[in-house]
């Protein structure tokens, strides 16, 4: 009887399950913080900013990272009001990243 091969024995899954777990606690320390800063009220643009930061370049996938020409509506117009929420200076930094 041919034993099919599981896609856990396979070298590239065994490689790519230890390349995870050596990067856990790195992710676990950076949730831990996220969880901090987020308990924090933002009461500036620029504490906002730090945040959008955050939601931006941690949280949310790449889609979201995109310059706008390349971004898909939906995440696009989102990105446009946090930014506006964030305002003044700030918001124009961030806007700019994504020009």
């Amino acid at each position: 009887m041919i034993r099919p091969t599981l896609v856990t024995d396979m070298p590239e899954s065994r490689e790519h399950t230890r390349l995870v777990k050596l990067q856990s606690p790195f992710y676990e320390r950076m949730d831990a913080l996220v969880k901090q800063m987020f308990a924090i009220p933002a009461h500036t643009a620029e504490g906002r900013r730090a945040k959008a930061t955050v939601l931006l370049g941690c949280i949310l996938g790449d889609d979201w990272r995109r310059t706008d020409e390349e971004t898909e509506y939906p995440e696009r117009m989102a990105r446009t009001l946090l930014l506006e929420f964030i305002g003044g200076e700030p918001g124009e930094m961030l806007r700019d990243q994504f020009a």
